[in-house]
């Protein structure tokens, strides 16, 4: 099963941030996918926002493995935000091998958004990676992995060809001529013997990540968004104002 292991924050030390990764754990992490990377011949890993730990913490440890990545920037943010990436870093990336690709301009729940914001979330954010780095755009990962039959006509409207959800258990298919794929979101509690036995198809860490994924489901159901995010944030130690990671 190939299917990118997915990473937000690389911190030098632990945090309370559940989707923060130690830059000792993610050597362990990075060691694993290098591996699928080279047995597979596919990208293994992907980060989403444009943190600036992405480009100060984790591309010396992804150059010292020969591993890349694909990252999903949320373009507003980048040189806007305190402790996100400039334009200037993100082109190092590009250069060094990375693959950037759209998170939407402002990181909103894409299925809450009016038709005309919508529209905007989706071009202006690919117009200016485009324009920026002098690429072509084709990806995005879904913000809070909310996604529907609207937003996935309005992707292909905007000329993208694949959706990347925050479900590693996701059936691969094609909406409205658009490839539609799963990830598997890396928090801070897996280690790299859970991740190991995750990407080599192990059937106990799959029943484990399948209870954790179908309560949040279920959670994220009864509550609603918006009460899911912000029991998210309470308990996950989310410290910026960004909708959920999924």
């Amino acid at each position: 099963m190939i299917l990118l292991a997915t990473y937000h924050e690389i911190t030098e030390n632990d945090s309370r941030y559940v989707y923060s990764i130690s830059t000792s754990r993610f050597v362990e992490h990075t060691q694993v996918l290098a591996h699928l990377s080279v047995t597979t011949g596919s990208t293994a890993l992907s980060f989403d926002d444009g943190h600036i730990s992405n480009y100060e913490l984790a591309l010396p440890i992804l150059e010292t493995h020969n591993c890349r990545a694909i990252h999903f920037l949320s373009a507003s943010w980048i040189g806007r935000r305190d402790n996100f990436m400039d334009w200037n870093q993100v082109r190092e990336l590009h250069k060094a091998g990375h693959e950037m690709q759209s998170h939407s301009w402002s990181h909103p729940f894409l299925t809450e958004c009016k038709d005309e914001d919508l529209e905007l979330e989706l071009t202006r954010s690919k117009e200016v990676i485009e324009d920026r780095l002098g690429v072509e755009v084709t990806a995005i990962s879904m913000p809070g992995g909310r996604w529907d039959r609207r937003v996935v006509r309005a992707c292909a409207m905007a000329g993208y060809q694949r959706i990347y959800l925050s479900d590693p258990f996701f059936r691969p298919r094609i909406v409205d001529n658009v490839e539609i794929l799963g990830r598997l979101m890396v928090s801070r509690s897996m280690s790299a013997h859970a991740l190991h036995r995750w990407v080599s198809g192990n059937n106990r860490q799959f029943g484990i990540e399948w209870m954790r994924r179908r309560s949040k489901d279920l959670a994220r159901n009864v509550l609603g968004n918006s009460m899911y995010h912000l029991l998210w944030r309470t308990l996950g130690g989310a410290e910026r104002s960004l909708q959920g990671r999924g």
